[in-house]
């Protein structure tokens, strides 16, 4: 066996290691600091957006909404112009605002302002006393042509601008009695300001961060240099020359230090890598083996989880040119892939066929069997156009070699998008939720039959529903429903019809409805992992003017 290391641990101090960890905990300062700049700047940014949005906010609910549409249609000034700028003048004053104004917009979509409170020593004449700011044109912006357009989500909007100096500009619109956008309510806040006095707080935390870390750091450095730094130094040599070889061609040597006890914390270091070195040498061979057969297996599993996402749809909006309807769905495996799946094509111009299903089991089994299943249906529909029809071909085809016994839920349905007619049929899968005609959700009362590939020649039935303009068809696997909490307790769907109850689906889009449902089964899941599949879709019919329903 080789010759033991033996070292005299002296007093020294290390003027170099003491100048290299000085200037690695002034350069962690130096990060600490510019990550706390930037979270104060973030927070402070979000805290003066929100103020000048309420005060836009606050604005709009004390204008009279027709003095506004007054001065719009006239541009003339009379005696009571003065009162509300006079208002405006004081919310400003009182915010510490840069600019406060009131703007609408001609039929050509040229915006221009109402109402526009100004203060001497701002380089714009005083509107208190000059009104002739009244038809000023305005530049164009985006979210103001969203709210001449009276689009149906207009949500809470700020930004920096730079076009009348750097500011934090909010907008909130101003509606009539039916609702429709008239004008807009501008509030700026001066960015310099705000960045001063964050400054100023960042400035003194700084320097109270930076005396602490050079107190800390000649206080520490010495401790460390004396009890640690040389005893490691050593072994890391060792160890190093250990690592930097073939462990199969070295031989071992063990660490040993003089006047260092083995219960002591470098002994104690020192026996563990002495160990370790042995244990590394014995299992090198195994431990390169295995690595090597996960990453191949973690590798094929991605490859799998992408061509499985790639083989349903993911671009949306799918049809962008129909506006008879809108789809929208989601995918999220359990694992890294799963055995839900959605589809959904046009059959012809008129006819767009979609399907959710939930296949037995989860993980790469159901993954295949998924596939043969959406191959299946989506090649029975080519050729034929009754659900029933095509459940019963794919049926047979499944059952033939079935050994593994899986089988497979599913909601097959076509909608007639000229009339709404939708002509389904259930194998077996969960109730669909919807909004029908009504200004709640309900599950749809509709008949489960058997599931696919368990018996051959099994007979299906097909059922009709009718969509009117503005209905939702939400179709869930028992991801969501059964989704647990710690507790054990399953999500259920009622929880879900309480989920898409609280939404405004005549103005939020399906995306955001599919995330808002998503979200709520992650809170309520909380901690606990996914034990399966999520997946929805959602269909909401548009309606079509030469629609003729039963």
């Amino acid at each position: 066996m080789p010759s033991i290391f033996r070292e005299k641990i002296k007093l020294n101090t290390n003027i170099k290691a003491l100048t290299i960890i000085g200037a690695i905990n002034f350069i962690n300062s130096i990060i600490i600091c510019v990550v706390l700049y930037n979270v104060i700047v973030n927070n402070k940014m979000e805290d003066y957006g929100s103020r000048t949005y309420n005060a836009a906010k606050v604005t709009s609910r004390l204008i009279d909404i027709s003095k506004v549409m007054k001065y719009r249609d006239t541009l003339k000034i009379d005696k009571e112009y003065e009162e509300p700028v006079k208002l405006l003048d004081k919310i400003k004053s009182d915010l510490d605002l840069r600019y406060l104004y009131v703007e609408s917009w001609d039929d050509s979509g040229q915006r221009f302002i109402i109402y526009d409170a100004t203060e001497p020593g701002d380089g714009v004449t005083d509107s208190a006393y000059n009104r002739d700011l009244l038809g000023h044109k305005m530049i164009e912006e985006e979210y103001a042509n969203q709210v001449m357009t009276n689009r149906d989500s207009i949500d809470e909007y700020r930004k920096v601008n730079t076009s009348y100096g750097n500011t934090i500009c909010s907008y909130c619109p101003l509606k009539d009695e039916n609702g429709k956008n008239i004008a807009l309510v501008g509030a700026d806040m001066d960015i310099q300001k705000v960045m001063s006095r964050i400054n100023r707080i960042v400035f003194l935390i700084t320097i109270i961060i930076q005396i602490f870390i050079i107190l800390f750091t000649v206080l520490s450095i010495y401790a460390i240099n004396f009890y640690f730094s040389r005893p490691l130094k050593k072994i890391a040599k060792i160890v190093s020359n250990f690592v930097n070889k073939k462990h199969d061609k070295i031989n071992i040597e063990p660490i040993e230090f003089k006047n260092i006890k083995e219960s002591d914390d470098i002994g104690i270091v020192a026996s563990a890598f002495n160990k370790m070195m042995l244990d590394v040498k014995e299992y090198a061979k195994h431990i390169k083996d295995i690595t090597a057969e996960k990453e191949q297996v973690t590798a094929e599993l991605n490859v799998a989880t992408q061509i499985q996402k790639s083989l349903i749809p993911h671009i949306f909006p799918a049809f962008p040119e129909l506006e008879e309807m809108d789809i929208y769905a989601i995918m999220q495996p359990a694992q890294k892939v799963g055995g839900d799946f959605y589809d959904f094509f046009l059959l012809d111009s008129e006819h767009l066929a979609f399907v959710i299903a939930d296949v037995s089991g989860k993980g790469v089994p159901a993954a295949l069997f998924m596939v043969i299943a959406k191959t299946l249906l989506k090649n029975e529909s080519n050729s034929i156009k009754d659900p029933k029809k095509i459940l019963e071909n794919v049926n047979r085809q499944m059952c033939q070699d079935n050994n593994s016994g899986m089988f497979v839920t599913m909601f097959f349905g076509i909608l007639d998008l000229k009339t709404g007619e939708v002509e389904y049929s259930n194998a077996g899968h969960t109730k669909p939720i919807g909004k029908m005609q009504s200004k709640s959700f309900k599950e749809i009362d509709i008949k489960k039959q058997f599931v696919l590939g368990g018996m051959p020649n099994l007979k299906f039935k097909t059922d009709k529903i009718w969509m009117k303009k503005g209905d939702i068809l939400f179709m869930y696997t028992d991801g969501i429903s059964e989704a647990q909490d710690k507790n054990g307790i399953c999500w259920g769907k009622e929880n879900i019809i309480s989920a898409l109850d609280s939404l405004d689906t005549d103005k939020c889009d399906l995306k955001f409805i599919s995330e808002t449902v998503c979200n709520k089964v992650y809170d309520f899941m909380g901690d606990m992992p996914q034990s399966d599949d999520i997946t929805m879709l959602i269909i909401k019919y548009n309606g079509n003017e030469n629609s003729k329903r039963k």
